[in-house]
């Protein structure tokens, strides 16, 4: 997979904190960046797992697809997660300010570059 500085054009995002691309097979950051001095590279790594387990909880549930994007709040930031539908075991990690990010515009741009990701 060819992922050189693949998630540099998130860091344009307004209220940008991190981002991590991760393959959860090899549970390993395929690539990362930060715009603060603190790593997210190992929570991102915990918290896809955890959120792969549960989308195949719920797909096992439902029986039907379900959007492989999840974000949740923790403390002052936004974290956006999403499961490549290319590639399931890779996922696109991203943090944002929750106070000057803009959540709707950080969704669709880790959509897009999930659509450019191939294996």
């Amino acid at each position: 997979m060819a992922t050189s500085n693949i998630i540099n054009h998130l860091s344009g995002l307004r209220g940008f904190v991190a981002a991590t691309l991760i393959d959860t097979y090899h549970r390993q950051v395929i690539e990362s960046i930060s715009h603060a001095n603190e790593s997210i590279d190992g929570m991102a790594l915990d918290n896809a797992q955890v959120i792969l387990n549960r989308l195949d909880r719920i797909r096992t549930k439902r029986k039907r697809p379900v959007d492989s994007c999840l974000f949740f709040r923790l403390s002052e930031q936004y974290h956006i997660v999403r499961q490549s539908r290319h590639c399931p075991d890779i996922f696109i990690y991203l943090v944002i300010d929750f106070s000057c990010g803009d959540l709707d515009q950080a969704r669709i741009a880790v959509k897009n570059l999930d659509a450019r990701i191939r294996v």
